[in-house]
């Protein structure tokens, strides 16, 4: 059952995040929050409890309180936000949140990551995969340990593959930089040539095959973010390395990443291809994966903070 909202959702699309009720990480909901305040968007906190599980004593589990009580520990970190709990049973929790994303019409859903995992990574647990393979909005993950040492949001992040996807997430990227007051920095790899061929190659001929390649990634990158609105500050990096490795080590120096899912599968639903699956485990900072198609939300979003706020640029 739903819970009463403690302060009325605005007629804007929301941003929904989960709690989990067995776990006292606030790293979801302060991802959360910063996200909400960086947007001017409601937020809907939804705790799924099980309802199929009992303890081993013969009196009953109590899952809801608990529910309704992680609900309200984390309340604090949404000060100021206009915010809305609930407290839902349900056997699977991903199917719950998401569900609640669909009927809310969210314009990004928040995750945490699974205890089961290194501080300052992401680890998903089967219920942030589920939603990565599933989900029909903005799906944001945050790394263990991401509410201790959380800093802002200055520098967003996007990954760049040349690819429709990519393209979606780079105005994903550039509303949200706008929204928050934060610089863009967009990132690409280039493979390095495989040490047989170089063994079979000049040096000189390695050194200038490289320079080419990064010559036109550059290029690629930089004239798709000339065509990005609205215009923000950016920056382009491009590094000689597998894309995994590459943004990897990228994420160490944003504040948030932005990453496409797969450009094929069905439109609206998150469709983690090799790279975006392998990267959101390796990642350092919080990841948003955008199915391809549901770009338009998180835009949405940024422009009702821009449309609000009378100074912002």
């Amino acid at each position: 059952m739903t819970q009463p909202a403690l302060n009325p959702v605005q007629p804007t699309m929301p941003v929904v995040v989960g709690v989990d009720p067995t776990r006292h990480e606030p790293d979801a909901a302060v991802l959360a929050a910063l996200l909400a305040r960086a947007t001017a968007a409601p937020v809907v906190a939804v705790a799924v409890y099980d309802t199929l599980h009992r303890l081993g004593s013969a009196e009953e589990y109590e899952p809801r309180g608990g529910a309704l009580a992680r609900l309200s520990a984390i309340e604090p970190a949404f000060h100021g936000l206009s915010l809305e709990t609930a407290a839902i049973g349900g056997p699977s929790a991903a199917q719950v949140l998401q569900d609640c994303a669909e009927e809310r019409g969210a314009g990004l859903l928040v995750v945490g990551s699974t205890h089961h995992g290194i501080t300052g990574k992401i680890a998903l647990g089967s219920t942030a995969n589920r939603l990565l393979h599933g989900a029909t909005c903005p799906v944001a993950v945050a790394p263990i340990g991401f509410a201790e040492r959380m800093r802002g949001i200055d520098r967003v992040g996007v990954a760049f593959t040349d690819r429709e996807e990519s393209y979606e997430a780079l105005r994903v990227g550039a509303a949200l930089a706008s929204a928050a007051g934060a610089e863009l920095y967009a990132a690409t790899a280039v493979k390095p040539i495989p040490w047989s061929a170089v063994g079979l190659a000049h040096p000189y001929d390695v050194e200038t095959h490289l320079k080419h390649l990064r010559e036109q990634a550059e290029t690629t990158l930089r004239r798709a973010l000339d065509d990005v609105r609205p215009a923000v500050r950016s920056h382009i990096d491009v590094f000689v390395d597998t894309p995994v490795a590459a943004l990897a080590h990228f994420s160490h120096d944003v504040d948030l990443l932005v990453c496409g899912s797969r450009g094929h599968g069905l439109l609206g639903s998150v469709l983690l291809g090799g790279v975006s699956q392998r990267l959101i485990h390796r990642a350092a900072c919080p990841v948003i994966v955008v199915p391809h198609g549901t770009e338009r939300a998180l835009e949405d979003l940024a422009g009702a903070h821009a449309a609000l706020d009378p100074g912002h640029v």
